[in-house]
């Protein structure tokens, strides 16, 4: 959050938080699949605590039939970053998986230090 002083980072919390209200909605528009690499994702609330194995910062496992299963946990995505001057509106929010929500950021980070901005509307990794 280094990035972020006073009133934006107010700002940027705010949208954060708006951001997270529309997760159910996302997940309904790609069909529980990460809009980037086409993951099965959930939100963590969704299994039952009692049928998880190990929850993990990036997939819970549960069992489901008699069987171990998996599936990565589900984030909000900006597709324009806030720090960008993107907004929290379904047109600009997508479900990520957590490796490539923060894939992304990773590589959009590195490119704002290099001086050369990324077209935001590309997948994560894909040469251009």
């Amino acid at each position: 959050m280094s990035e972020y002083h006073g009133r934006d980072a107010r700002r940027v919390k705010r949208e954060r938080r708006k951001a997270s209200r529309y997760l159910r909605l996302l997940l309904a528009r790609t069909r529980g699949r990460c809009h980037w690499c086409r993951v099965p994702v959930v939100r963590v609330g969704s299994i039952p605590p009692h049928l998880r194995v190990k929850p993990t910062k990036w997939a819970i496992v549960f069992w489901r039939g008699g069987k171990l299963r998996w599936v990565a946990v589900a984030t909000v995505d900006h597709v324009v970053p806030l720090v960008d001057g993107g907004e929290s509106r379904p047109g600009n929010l997508v479900a990520a998986c957590c490796k490539c929500n923060g894939r992304r950021n990773a590589e959009q980070i590195a490119a704002r230090r290099k001086g050369r901005w990324p077209d935001v509307t590309e997948e994560p990794g894909a040469k251009g």
